[in-house]
């Protein structure tokens, strides 16, 4: 099987060590994220029926901060100071699958796979598809901006309309590649968020139809590859990882992994990477080779879509990630830097990201494994739809060479005993959700469950690789970036505190 900084620690600086210094990655233009955590689903009352889950199972945020999640039962639950409007008192024939905010945040809509629309607080019902027979089950909702409306989408890609809401389209009368997950409002419409980290765009102003773009949620499937970055978000256990199996030396990496975040500040830390998704249309400008550093992978070019407004971290690092979904690019620079004589950076790649296994080749790129950031960090968006549906990226203070699939170079020394680059860690499913963690926490741990994590890089202590909550507003869109919400008020350190990271195994195939 092919497996897919905090600021705060010390970094080490050795070549050809390219180790991010506080990293992240960035949400797509579209406005998504706004969406899901402004628009609103709500799910009717049907009759009386057996759903017994208590996981949950979807998040929503408020413009006002905070926000609540929702079980498969209907059951309610505030954070960051959001008041609580109720929960389904009702038996239910089908789970709930979604919810989502007003766009005052004075109530919330929570839907559920029949179709069926509750509404609290200030949602208003405006319809649902409870009762009627559905060809795939309902697996989002999105309010309109004014509330007075709402879209309902089915896992066919077929969207149903409420209120003032407008039909712009739909993929029900196609065979989209991969099954909707959800849907969320634009500035122009809708896009339809699609399993494999795609999405179609639905707009008043194409007359309704869609165009299928790419969004950096997850990574598309490539082809005639034991490598692809759908492997990053393809669940464990299925497709090339059907033979899945914990490793023999399993219960030693994840002693020296649960000793080196002990060692290193007693936590598994969120780092932040910061990533600009342009449009087509970027202008390209001049990047030169940084002095001491290798030249660029030959068909990165000289010229790069950085926007004007572009600046890097200010680490050592200076980590850049361009992305530009109209043409499938994506770049990754280390220590980037923009100074009077122009932008110049060290070992930077180039990813076409629809034929791409996912990983630079030798020595380029970013991270010292060659393993894409953008194909393996959590996004506001992962975090507006209420789940990460990707391998995350797990950067050490510690590691061992040589390094293993998919990773293919290292930057770590020999080190035996410590996890090597490109080891993939995951949470047995077995393993029930303590309680008390934070709404990201808590999707990070069923992402630990469905996907895992791979060790991308080394960095001052143990943490996961997250997109910059600035992005957000860099992004044009206005109230707290979902990320943010989703720590609950903590700061980066202590947000995934009580994910029992002992139970790790490690797995090969």
């Amino acid at each position: 099987m092919s497996l897919r900084n905090w600021t705060h620690g010390p970094m080490a600086n050795a070549r050809p060590a390219r180790r991010p210094g506080k990293l992240v990655r960035a949400v797509s233009t579209l406005g998504v994220v706004a969406s899901l955590a402004f628009g609103g689903g709500l799910l009717m009352a049907t009759t009386a029926g057996a759903v017994a889950s208590d996981a949950f199972v979807n998040t929503a945020f408020s413009p006002t901060g905070g926000g609540w999640e929702v079980t498969a039962t209907g059951s309610v639950v505030p954070f960051g100071g959001a008041t609580s409007y109720g929960s389904v008192t009702v038996s239910l024939n089908t789970p709930i699958v979604a919810m989502a905010s007003t766009p005052d945040g004075g109530g919330y809509w929570l839907v559920a796979s029949d179709g069926g629309v509750f509404t609290f607080g200030d949602a208003r019902f405006l319809g649902s598809e409870g009762g009627a027979r559905l060809n795939a089950p309902i697996v989002g909702i999105a309010s309109t901006a004014d509330g007075g409306g709402y879209w309902l989408v089915a896992s066919d890609g077929g969207v149903f309309t409420f209120g003032d809401a407008r039909f712009l389209g739909s993929l029900g009368s196609s065979k989209a590649p991969e099954p909707a997950i959800g849907i969320v409002r634009t500035a122009a419409g809708y896009n339809l968020i699609l399993g494999n980290g795609s999405y179609d765009t639905f707009t008043t102003s194409s007359g309704g139809a869609g165009g299928t773009n790419t969004i950096p949620v997850s990574t598309n499937t490539t082809t005639g590859s034991s490598l692809s970055f759908g492997l990053f978000s393809e669940p464990l256990g299925s497709g090339s990882t059907s033979n899945v199996s914990t490793a023999s030396n399993s219960s030693g990496f994840v002693g020296d992994l649960v000793s080196d975040y002990e060692s290193h500040y007693g936590a598994v830390a969120v780092n932040e990477l910061p990533i600009l998704v342009v449009p087509g249309s970027q202008p390209l400008v001049p990047v030169a080779t940084a002095a001491g550093c290798n030249g660029f992978q030959s068909d990165t070019g000289s010229e790069i879509p950085i926007p004007v407004s572009a600046s890097t971290q200010d680490t050592s690092d200076h980590p850049l990630v361009i992305d530009q979904p109209s043409t499938g690019s994506e770049w990754e620079l280390w220590r980037a830097s923009d100074s009077s004589s122009g932008w110049s950076a060290c070992w930077g790649g180039k990813l076409d990201t629809s034929s791409s296994d996912g990983v630079f080749p030798s020595p380029f790129g970013l991270s010292a494994s060659g393993i894409s950031y953008l194909a393996t960090t959590v996004t506001n968006a992962d975090v507006a739809s209420g789940r990460i549906d990707h391998v995350l990226a797990v950067d050490l203070p510690a590691c061992n060479a040589p390094a293993v699939a998919p990773a293919d170079r290292t930057d770590c020394s020999s080190d035996p005993g410590q996890p090597s680059e490109g080891q993939w860690f995951r949470l047995p499913a077995s393993v029930s959700m303590p309680s008390g963690l934070t709404p990201f926490a808590q999707m990070v741990f069923r992402a630990l469950q469905t996907y895992g994590m791979v060790v991308t890089d080394q960095s001052g202590a143990v943490a996961i690789q997250a997109e910059e909550p600035g992005d957000w507003a860099l992004d044009g869109n206005s109230g707290p970036a979902p990320l943010t919400a989703s720590f609950d008020g903590l700061p980066e350190y202590e947000v995934l505190n009580g994910i029992p990271w002992n139970q790790l195994q490690v797995v090969t195939a």
